[in-house]
């Protein structure tokens, strides 16, 4: 309570005052918003948080606001560290695209990484992209049983189909509905592996991993991982690897259960496995500059890592 005193609050109503969140470029809700005289964007934050967490940003809030009333720089970006992680030997190549990834896999001796609404197919010794197809834009992830690719929309939850996708050309052979999810309003599917001749759907916000019928889209089996708030699936085969926010984890493909983890300074977005090698990209940090434009802030450069053993 006392943090909170140091500043002046102004409660907006969004639907007596629709004109105020739109011109300030606010969509997620609750927003907190730290302003200016000409309602230059000093400081901002969504969502519901911890006291730890809320406290924290409120600090961050007032250092800002202290920099701008002094005439100084305030909206520099938070430091990150220098590297993804130091634990095992990693290795850099740029994206075939700068748009939020969107999966990747091996097929064909080649490295297939997708972005929001493409997929590229790299060249093996340039990593270069050789082909292009498109994506729904929705789709998060993908994977390969080894002759099609499927592509996995967010909205499987709420029942959106995998896409079959031909790697010839990109053109989509046919589609799998789960058809009990067609009721659900949620929007929760973050990853698709191949593991073992099994199709593997991740419900990430969760932790659930599902076996679907290949055919007809219908759930076979279900295990609960202990972890929450994962994205993107792979099979290494041995192990399910998938992302979170502070770590790579493998699970036990029977269980759900961690057998080993990975410490990452960035938020994942996207896992694969290629070459006998782990690869990874990030989830991209975004922010919003001073007059509220939405802009990404992290990664400057789209990078795909490879993790050594």
């Amino acid at each position: 309570m006392a943090k909170s005193t140091e500043f002046h609050w102004v409660t907006v109503n969004r639907d007596h005052t629709p004109e105020i969140p739109k011109r300030l470029n606010v969509s997620a809700y609750p927003s907190l918003l730290v302003l200016g005289a000409n309602e230059e964007n000093v400081h901002r934050f969504q969502s519901y948080m911890k006291a730890d967490e809320l406290l924290a940003e409120l600090a961050d809030g007032t250092r800002r606001w202290e920099l701008f009333a002094n005439g100084e720089a305030w909206d520099a970006p938070r430091p990150r560290a220098p590297a993804l992680t130091g634990a095992v030997s990693v290795r850099t190549f740029a994206a075939p695209a700068a748009n939020v990834p969107a999966g990747m896999f091996s097929l064909g001796g080649a490295l297939w990484i997708a972005h929001m609404g493409e997929l590229h197919r790299l060249d093996a010794e340039t990593n270069s992209s050789v082909a292009r197809f498109e994506l729904p834009r929705s789709a998060l992830d993908v994977a390969t049983d080894g002759t099609h690719i499927y592509a996995l929309e967010s909205g499987w939850t709420a029942g959106k189909p995998i896409h079959v996708i031909d790697p010839a050309d990109g053109s989509t052979v046919r589609t799998i509905t789960t058809a009990a999810n067609a009721t659900q309003r949620a929007h929760g599917a973050k990853g698709i592996a191949f593991h073992d001749g099994r199709l593997l759907v991740l419900e990430g916000m969760h932790g659930r991993i599902h076996e679907l019928d290949p055919d007809t889209g219908d759930v076979r089996s279900t295990i609960q991982s202990p972890e929450r708030w994962l994205t993107s699936l792979a099979s290494d085969g041995e192990h399910l690897v998938t992302g979170s926010r502070e770590a790579l984890l493998w699970l036990d493909a029977t269980t759900g259960e961690v057998v080993r983890r990975l410490e990452v300074a960035y938020p994942l977005r996207s896992v694969g496995v290629h070459d006998g090698a782990v690869h990874v990209m990030e989830q991209p940090v975004f922010g919003f500059d001073r007059a509220h434009r939405r802009v990404q802030v992290w990664p400057t450069e789209t990078l795909v890592y490879r993790l050594g053993r």
